[in-house]
This record gives structure tokens, C-alpha cells and sequence, in this order.
């Protein structure tokens, strides 16, 4: 969030996740700039990469919102 500018941590709670909200979040994503899009992909990549461990679910989630904001998926290694 420090690279948005954002000081403050934003959670959302499990309840607030459902896929019409999700949807929504998304179609207002995709219509972003590229380089702004890029960004987006680029933290959640690194969301995914924060424990060191990839997960499939998180490689298949960062992979649809990627395929949605018809935005290239940067490579994932982990150390």
C-alpha cells in the first residue's frame, strides 16, 4: 500500500469478499491505465511472494486478475 501512497492499512473482512464486490472491484481496476494496471499486478505479486511460500490458489488467483486487467503476470520465484 506504501507504493499508492497509502499510510494506512486497509483490511477487508472475509464477509466483505463476495463475488459480485470482487467483480465490481475489478471492472473499476480494468479501467485503469496499463502502467497503473501493472502496478496493481506487481503488489499482488508480492502479497503472494510476503511469506516465501506460492501457494497454487494464490498463482491461480494472481493469474485471473491478471487475464481480468488484461495485464502481463510477472514471473513468480521465491528464495
Amino acid at each position: 500500500m506504501q507504493s499508492f501512497g497509502s499510510k494506512s492499512d486497509i483490511v477487508v473482512s472475509v464477509e466483505q469478499c463476495k463475488p459480485k464486490a470482487i467483480t465490481q472491484i475489478l471492472s473499476k481496476l480494468s479501467q485503469m491505465s496499463p502502467l497503473l494496471k501493472k502496478s496493481v499486478i506487481e503488489a499482488c505479486a508480492d502479497a503472494v511472494l510476503d511469506d516465501g511460500i506460492i501457494m497454487p490458489a494464490e498463482a491461480e488467483l494472481l493469474r485471473a486478475v491478471s487475464e481480468v486487467l488484461d495485464c502481463p503476470m510477472p514471473p513468480l520465484l521465491s528464495d
